[in-house]
């Protein structure tokens, strides 16, 4: 606990100058200061208490009663819900978090674009900005990502909610860990209810099911494939097979990938050789299904008449290498494994660093499975860039299985060598991530979403028939601009997606306002203008062109 604690406490100190030395400002800069930090110092100052508790009489695993860390898990479970309304306002922050939402909205319906409505056929682009921009020239709008995470919610929305999937899949996910841990230790329920208790306590797992982020589906997609991975035999590994290739089909490819490769490079290691080639095989697949079979002969024929130009195998392969590649210029491996720390309990950390020194021992004699979860955590935290918006670092999301796992392993390991974890630390921990981490990260969580929700019903109370939106008005209000739920409310736009030529249609048919600057400061949203780029300059320029002609009414601002 000392040496978790001296960690977490030097990652708050590096991360601190790190980010002051280069400058930075904005998000990175909130989420370090105002989020990450105070939890890292809080946290690290209960570790070195924690440390002074006695760990060598009673085990605390064998102590917890399992309809305890049942209820724990379903309190878990409904903050998660509940946190929908109070965190989140039902509001997708982001643009991941919109077009996963979007896509969810028109698959409900059981379509798999949304028609542009024909009097802004030429103004797609500028109504939905990025990330469905392949058919709009057609006259849809397609998600660009992947489908099956907006599947997941489109089939919670059919039942009565699309907001009930990522609690759902979060009760999933914890439930598989559990089996996992079962089967991994099957003598040893101590195992087991301290994972489950470890990610029900977990502030990045119950925020970000609050959410529509695919990273609760990863979290619990990947979770069922170790449970299916562990039952082998013939039905275990088609399992996982085909679990595998919906969790490959979220949103991104590359996530799955990347927590398969770590159990690939075990079957080699541990001369599978057969089982590595099924998997790397269907890996393969998936790659040539989602990425070819998908896209170009499903998607493209249905849109845009019929397969995207130029559609081979090696073409579309190597372009999402490079794309990916790509991303290791942004790498933040400091403040990006300090916020993942800030937003886990307390105790993951120690008892992780036991896990994975168990399983590296073990590996030298007879390499145990827990050894895949280390490899493919290493491949994790290789790869961390800086990840925009999230709860916690969700680009590791995909891995807390194998983390959770882990820390299991880490119980077991302490318990074979005489040492024992006692209930009175897990209590605390618990104590800890329920009345001070968890509660700390949704208030700072939803003070920043909030000036963003409430400027976008204050565009949809609008009384216009369109808003222009300035993405110079402050930080992400880009973002604000999306398709609206119902057929009532104005039309939103980016400026910076509209000609002076569209600008003047617009104004000529349509009641018109802007939101800009000063509306933007009004709710609460800062942000500064930068550097005077041509893209920039160009956008003073259309806001001025709308003010030369008396198109800019400004948006009441106290209409919420």
């Amino acid at each position: 606990m000392r040496r978790s604690a001296l960690m977490i406490l030097t990652l708050a100190a590096v991360g601190s100058w790190w980010l002051s030395s280069r400058g930075l400002s904005g998000i990175q800069d909130y989420y370090f200061f105002h989020q990450d930090l105070p939890l890292l110092l809080v946290g690290g100052a209960a570790m070195f208490a924690a440390a002074r508790t006695p760990v060598a009489a009673g085990v605390a695993a064998t102590e917890l009663k399992p309809r305890a860390v049942i209820a724990l898990t379903i309190a878990a479970v409904a903050l998660a819900y509940i946190g929908t309304w109070v965190v989140m306002n039902r509001y997708a922050m982001s643009r991941d978090e919109d077009m996963a939402d979007f896509a969810a909205r028109y698959m409900q319906q059981g379509l798999l674009g949304m028609q542009i409505p024909t009097k802004f056929h030429g103004f797609g682009k500028a109504g939905l900005p990025s990330s469905a921009g392949r058919f709009i020239a057609h006259g849809y709008w397609v998600s660009d990502y992947l489908p099956m995470n907006s599947v997941f919610r489109a089939a919670a929305g059919l039942v009565g909610d699309r907001w009930l999937a990522g609690p759902i899949l979060l009760l999933i996910g914890i439930a598989a860990t559990w089996k996992a841990a079962r089967l991994l230790w099957p003598s040893d329920q101590a195992a087991a209810l301290v994972a489950v208790v470890l990610a029900a306590t977990s502030t990045q797992l119950i925020v970000n099911a609050m959410t529509p982020y695919a990273t609760t589906a990863h979290f619990a997609l990947n979770a069922v494939w170790i449970v299916c991975f562990l039952h082998g035999g013939r039905n275990g590994h088609a399992a996982a097979i085909l679990c595998g290739l919906v969790a490959a089909g979220l949103h991104q490819l590359h996530f799955h990938l990347l927590f398969l490769s770590g159990f690939i490079i075990w079957m080699v290691l541990t001369h599978r050789k057969g089982l590595a080639i099924l998997y790397a095989g269907a890996a393969i697949g998936y790659c040539v299904f989602w990425d070819i079979v998908w896209t170009q002969f499903i998607l493209f024929p249905l849109f845009g008449g019929g397969p995207a130009p130029g559609s081979n195998l090696s073409k579309t392969l190597s372009d999402v290498i490079v794309e990916h590649l790509s991303r290791l210029n942004n790498l933040e491996p400091i403040t990006s494994v300090a916020r993942f720390l800030a937003w886990q309990n307390i105790l993951t950390l120690p008892l992780v660093l036991i896990g994975v020194r168990a399983a590296i021992q073990k590996s030298r004699r007879n390499i145990p499975v827990s050894f895949a979860f280390v490899i493919s955590l290493g491949i994790g935290l290789m790869l961390m860039p800086w990840q925009g918006f999230g709860y916690g670092y969700r680009y590791l999301h995909h891995l807390m299985p194998c983390i959770i796992l882990l820390a299991a392993g880490g119980v077991v390991h302490l318990k074979a060598s005489g040492v024992f974890l006692k209930r009175k630390l897990l209590t605390t921990s618990i104590i800890f991530a329920v009345c001070i981490s968890a509660p700390f990260a949704m208030w700072r969580s939803h003070e920043l979403l909030m000036p963003y929700a409430n400027a976008y019903q204050i565009l949809q109370n609008s009384p216009a028939d369109v808003v222009i939106v300035d993405p110079l008005a402050g930080a992400y209000v880009q973002d604000i601009v999306r398709v609206r739920n119902s057929n009532r409310g104005p039309f939103l736009l980016d400026m910076s997606e509209l000609s002076i030529d569209q600008i003047d249609y617009i104004c000529d048919n349509n009641r018109v306002m802007i939101f800009d600057r000063a509306d933007a400061k009004l709710v609460g949203i800062q942000g500064d203008e930068g550097f005077d780029t041509p893209a920039m300059i160009s956008i003073r320029r259309k806001r001025v062109h709308m003010l030369e002609r008396g198109c800019a009414r400004p948006v009441p601002v106290t209409n919420i």
